[in-house]
């Protein structure tokens, strides 16, 4: 009888021990808590993962605070930018543009950016001043909190006018 009690609990535990291996490895059997999971990418996301993630490019954070289609001036900025004189950081950078292609970067995830170049200004709610950055822009911000990386934002130089001189 004991010998069955015995057999008995070596199956229990070997099953359980079986259970547990599954649920932490994925490719180590026999290393509990061990596992070789990558992190997702756009190979392995499933459809409905890729279709959240697309969702938050732009983060509605970044169009409540940088994003103004209707922006068209200074003043505009300004008004599109009020919200700031209440805030610690006084200074808002605006992008323009009804239409700018937001997309995540690869690796999937880490950026959204608009891959149609927009005009994207500087105002400073201390002093009422807008500049423009440049004219043809590319911003990139977190897809998870909304945060516009200001450093990061890259523009062409203004194309030059073209002036005709005749002699």
């Amino acid at each position: 009888m004991a010998w069955k009690k015995v057999l008995i609990s070596i199956a229990l535990i070997s099953s359980i021990w079986g259970v547990h291996r599954n649920l932490t490895s994925t490719s180590n059997p026999g290393e509990p808590g061990k596992t070789n999971e990558t992190p997702p990418t756009k190979e392995t996301r499933t459809w409905e993962e890729e279709a959240e993630a697309e969702a938050l490019c732009p983060h509605p954070t970044f169009v409540e605070k940088h994003w103004c289609p209707t922006c068209t001036d200074y003043e505009s900025d300004l008004k599109f930018s009020e919200w700031r004189k209440t805030h610690v950081i006084r200074k808002n950078s605006i992008v323009h543009g009804q239409d700018v292609g937001f997309r995540l970067t690869e690796p999937v995830g880490l950026f959204c950016e608009n891959t149609i170049k927009t005009q994207v200004d500087t105002c400073d709610m201390d002093t009422d001043v807008c500049t423009t950055n440049g004219y043809e822009c590319r911003t990139i911000h977190s897809p998870t909190d909304g945060h516009l990386y200001h450093t990061n934002i890259k523009c062409e130089p203004k194309p030059p006018t073209n002036h005709f001189w005749f002699w």
